[in-house]
């Protein structure tokens, strides 16, 4: 676990039963169930959080194919676009914002799925461009699901891979939608 797993984690030595007892205020059962979620969600795949040391790009880079990435709750600062050229699944947790001054994902390799995310846009407008965008398809088979766009850039998304599907995202702009 990356980030806030570490510090909240229910830990080897203690079962499910065993955490549930004690002092349960209403902030204390909310710090148990969410020792709960997070130690289970570390089974699954990489747990990334805003406050952790790894970087999001970093994270891509290492994983291996078919890799689920979970985002925890907070907000991401990026300043290039991050190049995703393997299969994998990235997820937010909560309400997980992406910052980028202009693209946030190039999106180079099939199969590669984009869900509950909220992309946010604040560009130079020197760097603005008629076919800049959030994220760029160009893989095959590539959901984006649930996320909200709220650019100023020409497109939310540009897709120019085939058979990618955008479901359930919501555009917020002052200009088109999907290319």
């Amino acid at each position: 676990m990356i980030g806030v797993g570490k510090r909240w984690g229910v830990g080897k030595d203690r079962t499910t039963a065993q955490s549930l007892t004690g002092d349960q205020t209403p902030d204390n059962l909310f710090r148990t169930i969410h020792r709960m979620v997070v130690s289970e969600v570390e089974k699954l795949g990489p747990t990334i959080s805003p406050k952790g040391n790894r970087k999001l790009s970093g994270v891509i880079n290492e994983v291996v194919a078919g890799e689920h990435i979970y985002l925890a709750a907070g907000t991401y600062y990026i300043k290039n676009p991050i190049s995703i050229s393997k299969s994998l699944r990235i997820t937010g947790i909560g309400r997980v914002i992406i910052v980028s001054e202009g693209e946030a994902l190039s999106i180079k390799s099939n199969n590669v799925i984009i869900k509950n995310i909220e992309f946010v846009q604040r560009p130079d407008p020197a760097s603005v461009s008629a076919f800049s965008c959030v994220i760029n398809v160009r893989g095959s088979k590539c959901r984006i699901e649930n996320c909200l766009f709220n650019e100023k850039q020409a497109y939310g998304i540009v897709v120019t891979g085939d058979q990618c599907a955008v479901i359930g995202c919501r555009f917020e702009s002052h200009a088109s939608q999907i290319a």
